[in-house]
């Protein structure tokens, strides 16, 4: 007999699904989730046209809820004045503080093993710590947020 927690866990990953940007059904959800109420700490979308944002995505993931509702998302991307890979990620407010983040995090930072990027606002305690157990290290300072890093491990 599996332990539960086994059963549990492979319960969780089966939530998250990597995304095919040339499906239009994987296209159709994610432009659903761009148009969703998010966090006022996400403006991923908001300040991108969203057809141009997902051409430049090396990797995106939807993570649904039980019921079957896309409830979170993750991306790295690749910048285009800087070329740096970038980290975005949003979980819906009523899902947060479930661990979700924490496993989307840890889910991209195994499949993107180069060194990546992200923003992040200064007030935003909850996700400054994950990022922090993640080994992401401020490295510029804005009036409100600040660029932060994880390097490559070798």
């Amino acid at each position: 007999m599996r332990p539960v927690f086994i059963i549990r866990l492979s319960a969780i990953r089966r939530m998250i699904e990597e995304l095919d940007l040339t499906s239009a059904e994987h296209l159709k959800r994610l432009k659903e989730f761009s148009l969703l109420e998010h966090p006022p700490s996400f403006r991923y979308f908001k300040n991108r046209v969203f057809e141009e944002a997902v051409k430049t995505h090396k990797i995106t993931i939807l993570y649904s809820a039980e019921d079957k509702k896309d409830v979170a998302y993750a991306h790295i991307d690749i910048d285009g004045p800087t070329k740096r890979p970038f980290f975005g990620i949003c979980v819906l407010p009523e899902y947060q503080s479930k661990g979700i983040g924490k496993l989307l995090t840890n889910h991209m930072l195994q499949r993107f093993s180069e060194t990546v990027y992200l923003t992040v606002d200064n007030d935003n305690i909850h996700a400054v710590s994950l990022y922090k157990k993640f080994g992401f290290e401020q490295v510029e300072s804005y009036s409100k947020s600040g660029l932060w890093r994880r390097v490559a491990l070798p």
